[in-house]
């Protein structure tokens, strides 16, 4: 099939099929979280997951209707106007286009991350999400509108620089749509399978480690997609001090009730920060 009718259709039917991706997924992990628990939750799920679905739609609402243009959209300016790294350079055939696209789009989010927890005015950002006390896959959504506007832009000038094609730009967002969800959730992953998908994608297991309590462990394992980034980056980390079992989830001074309210986390961000410092580690690079 020729490239511009998919290109069309793609364009056309995005945020449909998102849409429907993002149901579909998460009430099949939903369900895996019912059929293999990794944690019993304490909390009022009903409440947890109207916050945290409120709060990522309204974020993902405001986003669209801000940016005048979105991923797809640059991915069609590009394309059109033979801008980024991979129509200027040598030419290559289109499949390692694909490939280098996706995961240069997935290594320019690895870095937003990073980024997030480096310096103190994301980090305020950003802890929104880390003040979460307990972790299912609606967690994957919990994120200040700030944080969805500053990926935006960072993914929009990744798929400039890249020169991204519109295929790669959809699958890319699918995909990180549903392995954000997937490494969030509250499953549990028998160690064996563990083992050797996290050499490749960022498993629950892996991503727990970066909601721990302890600064050097929330500032390791910063992959979104991909896990490869944090092997080649040195912020890998194997497994919590304490062990898994014992992981203690959130923030130490964000744990009361009162923070999990959703206006209490839109305006968190420009509260004055705990008496205990939960800025992050000096050495963190």
């Amino acid at each position: 099939m020729d490239r511009t009718v998919i290109n069309q259709w793609i364009i056309s039917y995005e945020i449909y099929v998102r849409l429907l991706c993002f149901i579909l997924i998460l009430g099949c992990l939903a369900y895996w979280e019912m059929r293999s628990t990794w944690r019993k939750s304490l909390l009022n799920q009903r409440t947890r997951w109207f916050t945290h679905l409120a709060l990522g739609g309204f974020s993902a609402f405001l986003v669209r209707i801000s940016y005048p243009v979105l991923g797809l959209g640059m991915a069609v300016v590009a394309e059109q106007q033979h801008l980024g790294l991979l129509h200027t350079t040598v030419h290559l055939p289109f499949w390692l286009i694909f490939l280098f696209s996706v995961l240069g789009m997935d290594f320019a989010m690895y870095m937003e991350h990073r980024w997030m927890h480096r310096y103190q005015i994301f980090w305020r950002v950003h802890q929104v999400h880390h003040t979460d006390t307990e972790l299912d896959v609606t967690t994957g959504v919990r994120f200040h509108p700030i944080e969805y506007f500053f990926m935006m832009a960072v993914k929009l000038l990744a798929i400039l620089f890249l020169g991204a094609p519109v295929l790669a730009v959809f699958v890319f967002e699918v995909l990180f749509m549903s392995l954000t969800l997937f490494n969030h959730s509250n499953i549990r992953l028998s160690p064996v399978v563990d083992y050797y998908l996290r050499w490749f994608l960022v498993t629950p297991s892996m991503h727990r480690i970066h909601h721990s309590d302890i600064a050097f462990e929330h500032n390791r394992n910063f992959g979104f997609c991909f896990s490869f980034w944090d092997r080649m980056f040195n912020s890998y980390l194997l497994s919590p001090h304490q062990g898994e079992n014992n992981l203690v989830i959130g923030l130490e001074t964000h744990r009361q009730q009162a923070f999990q309210s959703i206006q209490k986390l839109l305006v968190l961000p420009f509260i004055k920060k705990q008496k205990k410092s939960v800025n992050p580690p000096n050495h963190i690079k």
